[in-house]
């Protein structure tokens, strides 16, 4: 099976610093050793981006040492361009159906980086069998789960690495 996680900004944060944790270490091998791609969006590099550049300008040298970890994620063809022209017009389309259906992801004047998110991962379907979202905010990405996207929490990934396992969330009935 041809399958691929895509990261949400606070898993990527914790992928990209300059000595990650035992755990993330152990979930890197792991997906490796399962053939899983990894896969960036572009709106969540451009969210962990903006925030490591501010940090570096205030001198922040772990900051630095995280962009250029993030530079060489990019430099791998990880990253799902965000393609305006397709990308963001779904995401719209998105945004309005979860509006009318009540089940909004963030404040009406946000960008509802989630939405962009998962639209870019939709836009790699033709490539993968299986779409897996690793995030942190399972709260707003777990009503995406019916649009046959796999979502796996952060804290339940680094878990499941260590029984060589997938736990992924279910879709609330």
């Amino acid at each position: 099976m041809n399958r691929v996680a895509v990261i949400d900004s606070g898993p990527l944060g914790e992928i990209i610093k300059r000595h990650p944790s035992a755990d993330v270490t152990r979930w890197i091998e792991f997906m490796v050793e399962n053939e899983i791609a990894l896969r960036i969006p572009e709106i969540i590099d451009y969210e962990i981006r903006r925030e490591l550049m501010l940090q570096d300008l205030k001198g922040n040298s772990e900051a630095r040492k995280s962009l250029s970890k993030l530079n060489r994620y990019r430099q791998t063809n990880r990253l799902i361009p965000l393609e305006p022209s397709i990308t963001l017009t779904d995401a719209c389309d998105l945004w309005a159906d979860l509006r009318f259906n009540s089940q909004p992801t963030a404040d009406r004047k946000n960008i509802d980086v989630d939405v962009i998110l998962v639209t870019q991962a939709l836009s790699i379907k033709k490539d993968f069998d299986e779409i897996i979202i690793v995030t942190g905010n399972l709260s707003d990405l777990r009503r995406f789960s019916h649009l046959g996207i796999k979502i796996w929490d952060w804290k339940q990934a680094l878990h499941d690495c260590k029984h060589n396992s997938f736990t992924f969330h279910q879709e609330l009935s």
